[in-house]
């Protein structure tokens, strides 16, 4: 299907590129197809199959992570399976599909064999198209059991293209849409049908016969698919796009490099619509019949027989019956949600913090189904376990309880969740985060979050502010403030630590016994102390240093854990300070 213009950008979107299982896979019969005559047209970028003509799937497949992935085909419990080891899901194909595609390679081997066709060039078109009509209820004669059909091509979003079929295929008779899990264009299948289940009907809308018609048309004009040039042309002939190339080349070459895993085909799964517009219907309903058609007798462009003449005097149950009363209908529920085959992680495994901090990490998860399609609106649960005092931020950014170690997220639109944010304690440690689907046994991904003590903020200057030195009385207190400045590259250095000794002379190296001290507050004395960290400008302020009872000279010595110092002198002199008395306040009008 070719991208409207309007929306081909949109609908690009990028995985995580994956690696999934190899698969052996055996081979069938021969299927002999019906080759075009001579004068068949070479469809190229121009054809109407190349047109605007729905919505293709155009994500990429994604890389497996580990690369443990290692299943066979036909093993469903094995590695690369729903419930086994690696499970992946990315290169996975339901085994009708999976035979159609191998048989149709091994037609065209026989028919044509200079097209070199690989049945993982149409397992790519079949992705892009309809997911490999998953979730349209496939059944093993290659019929699904609901109709896989695309939008009116009534020029309006899509390609202007009248009806060509009288609506034998896709029921419009006004105009024509690309139907079946290939997305036929009918006037294209009118020319390159093929009959690949030998049922005697060429059917756009069952799997083996659409499989066969399109390794037909891609193999038109005498096409060696083996020549870049030309697989790069024969895409383009199905849908001049070239997002549409990307994606189906590069669904080839996962294929193609990695095998393929059979799967089920009754998988639960929501299906892709090639129509935006149309509303699914759930197997089961109304329209859970095999999609099978019989060919409209030539010049009639109706779906309804007309009724044959009754003669005079028939008898009365011969006659015309007036239409039964058919009860309203009743509406139909929307269709599931996609099942979840597995969760998927964006960044790193670990998430690194340090203690007493909020950390808003960038690691997501991604829900995928069976297909690697993510999944949207689909609730996850995370639980953090481990010895580091971690926990999520409640509503009011506030630390949750510690019996509450577990909260729920949703993924968005393009099925991906974010790791919410959380706080670290006091205490270096490690916590593992476990996300799990509730009622989804299985899929599960991990995070290992490493706490670790928060760095020291570094100063390489340490600066005075009030006082080269200081001199201070015996038996007092300094009575100036004590306050220094800690930068880092000239930039004040918040949260930078010193610590601060008093020595017994200038020059010394050890603390005093009985000069000049710090109080805590029990009032015991100091002589080393660890100073507060520094505030946003880089200032310490001092504590009041109390001038003992000893006069003579000290030094107070303030130095950083890097080992930067500033030496401050200190003198205690022997005479007291003199009693500082208050001014007699003033009275009257002329008071200052």
């Amino acid at each position: 299907m070719t991208l409207p213009p309007t929306s081909r950008r949109g609908l690009l979107r990028h995985g995580i590129c994956a690696v999934a299982l190899a698969a052996c896979l055996t081979t069938a019969a021969t299927v002999q197809p019906t080759t075009a005559s001579a004068g068949d047209a070479d469809p190229g970028p121009s054809a109407p199959q190349a047109r605007p003509r729905g919505v293709p799937d155009l994500e990429l497949p994604n890389l497996l992570r580990d690369g443990s992935g290692q299943g066979k085909a036909g093993d469903h419990s094995g590695p690369g399976f729903p419930g086994g080891p690696g499970y992946q899901g990315v290169n996975g194909i339901p085994a009708t599909a999976l035979d159609a595609y191998q048989k149709a390679e091994q037609a065209l081997a026989a028919s044509q064999p200079q097209c070199h066709l690989p049945w993982q060039l149409i397992a790519g078109i079949g992705r892009v198209e309809s997911v490999h009509a998953s979730g349209y209820g496939l059944r093993a004669d290659g019929t699904t059991a609901m109709p896989i059909r695309g939008p009116r091509l009534d020029g309006g979003q899509f390609a202007l293209i009248r009806d060509t079929d009288g609506g034998r295929w896709d029921g419009d008779a006004a105009y024509d849409r690309a139907v079946g899990p290939l997305q036929f264009i009918p006037s294209t299948w009118a020319t390159w049908g093929a009959d690949g289940n030998h049922d005697n009907t060429k059917d756009p809308n069952n799997l083996y016969d659409a499989a066969l018609g399109t390794g037909r048309y891609l193999c038109a004009g005498e096409r060696d698919l083996s020549d870049p040039a030309d697989l790069d042309r024969a895409v383009l002939s199905y849908n001049n796009s070239r997002a549409y190339v990307t994606a189906v080349l590069q669904w080839m070459r996962t294929y193609r490099s990695n095998g393929a895993a059979k799967l089920p085909d009754n998988l639960p799964t929501t299906p892709h619509r090639p129509d935006p517009t149309a509303r699914l219907p759930r197997p089961g309903g109304p329209a859970d019949t095999a999609v099978r058609t019989t060919p409209a007798p030539a010049g009639r462009r109706s779906l309804t027989t007309a009724p044959r003449p009754v003669p005079p005097g028939a008898p009365a149950h011969l006659r015309p019956q007036p239409p039964a009363l058919r009860p309203a209908a009743k509406p139909q529920p929307t269709p599931a949600r996609r099942a979840l085959a597995r969760l998927d992680r964006i960044g790193p495994e670990e998430i690194k913090a340090q203690t007493e901090r909020t950390l808003r990490p960038l690691q997501q998860i991604v829900a995928r189904d069976v297909h690697g399609t993510p999944i949207p609106g689909i609730d996850l649960r995370l639980a953090l376990t481990g010895d580091a005092a971690v926990r999520f931020l409640g509503p009011a950014a506030r630390p949750m309880a510690d019996a509450s170690l577990a909260v729920t997220v949703r993924t968005n639109h393009q099925g991906i969740a974010n790791v919410p944010a959380f706080t670290t304690g006091t205490s270096p440690g490690t916590a593992t985060l476990r996300a799990t689907a509730p009622g989804a046994p299985g899929p599960a991904v991990t995070f290992t979050i490493t706490v670790r003590p928060a760095a020291t903020p570094a100063a390489d200057c340490l600066i005075p502010l009030d006082a080269a030195e200081i001199t201070v009385p015996v038996d007092t207190a300094a009575t100036s403030p004590l306050r220094i400045k800690a930068t880092q590259d000239r930039t004040p250095a918040a949260g930078a630590r010193v610590e601060a000794v008093i020595l017994s002379s200038a020059g010394g190296s050890t603390p005093t016994e009985d000069g000049p001290y710090f109080e805590d507050r029990q009032h015991r004395r100091l002589r080393t102390l660890v100073l507060p960290p520094a505030d946003a400008e880089g200032v310490i302020p001092l504590p009041a240093l109390h001038a003992g009872r000893r006069p003579g000279s000290y030094l107070l010595r303030l130095t950083t854990p890097a080992g930067v110092r500033l030496d401050i002198p200190v003198t205690v002199t022997a005479e007291p300070a003199a009693p500082v008395h208050p001014a007699p306040a003033a009275f009257g009008a002329n008071a200052a």
